[in-house]
């Protein structure tokens, strides 16, 4: 009788191993480069006292177009209205001082005629 041939075994295949990146130093990144400062923050300038014509002119060199007027009789100004001008602005908003931009929406209290 024969014997089996023998079967032959396989060593397993050795795994490849990698030798760890080197690290390299390396410089710090240079700082930012200088940024343009902000544009100068607009605030609203006191209009009361103005024409509404005025008003609407420097409200357009400031770049505001949005100007809703509500014009004020007697019955809503009480004794104010006889401080004032016809046409002279008696109240806005946004007040003096406050920041504004190119989109903000204004306001003119009028006195009427």
């Amino acid at each position: 009788t024969r014997e089996p041939a023998p079967v032959p075994t396989r060593e397993p295949a050795p795994v490849p191993t990698r030798a760890p990146p080197q690290v390299v130093p390396t410089e710090p990144p240079p700082p930012p480069a200088p940024t343009a400062p902000p544009p100068a923050a607009l605030v609203m300038p006191n209009l009361v006292g103005l024409g509404e014509n005025q008003a609407r002119a420097k409200l357009a060199d400031l770049g505001i177009t949005s100007v809703v007027v509500d014009y004020q009789g007697r019955d809503r100004l009480g004794d104010k209205f006889d401080q004032f001008a016809p046409y002279a602005v008696v109240s806005h908003s946004p007040g003096p001082g406050t920041p504004i931009g190119p989109g903000t929406d204004v306001v003119l209290g009028v006195r009427g005629p």
